[in-house]
């Protein structure tokens, strides 16, 4: 039986139960962010959570899915903050009507079409082992 803080996998997620209700379990991502009600059927409870990365795919809602690493327990406000390649990279800009502004070994600077190309606007994704994420945005992620 579950009970309040137990940690669940829920098709492939890692959520902390918040609290039970018949058999409907209502469960949070690690970092908090929205709650979500699911099945108890389909919880599995686990002692712990693995904490090294994995492959994906990170997307927004019903948008394109793109293959990333993530380690799940780095989350920001309950979201997935996944790693994706240079040319990964370039195919999410490119779609969700970005320009890019350039790149050096550092990273990759990018603004959004409509906001032109104004200093305070820009935004930069820092090359760490030639992975790139963005900070803050509002990622899910589904395992391989």
């Amino acid at each position: 039986m579950l009970e309040k803080d137990d940690k669940i996998i829920v098709d492939g997620q890692q959520l902390i139960v918040s609290k039970v209700e018949g058999n409907e379990v209502f469960a949070y991502m690690i970092g908090g962010g929205f709650e979500y009600k699911v099945s108890a059927a389909k919880c599995q409870k686990v002692k712990s959570f693995p904490e090294s990365e994995f492959t994906g795919f990170a997307y927004f809602e019903d948008g394109p899915k793109y293959q990333a690493i993530c380690n799940p327990m780095n989350r920001w406000n309950g979201w997935a903050q996944p790693k994706f390649t240079k040319e990964i990279i370039f195919q999410i800009l490119n779609a969700d009507d970005y320009k890019i502004l350039g790149e050096d070994d550092t990273g990759i600077k990018f603004v959004d079409k409509d906001a032109g190309d104004e200093e305070s606007s820009q935004y930069a994704l820092k090359n760490i082992d030639n992975l790139y994420s963005f900070d803050g945005w509002c990622w899910d992620f589904d395992r391989v």
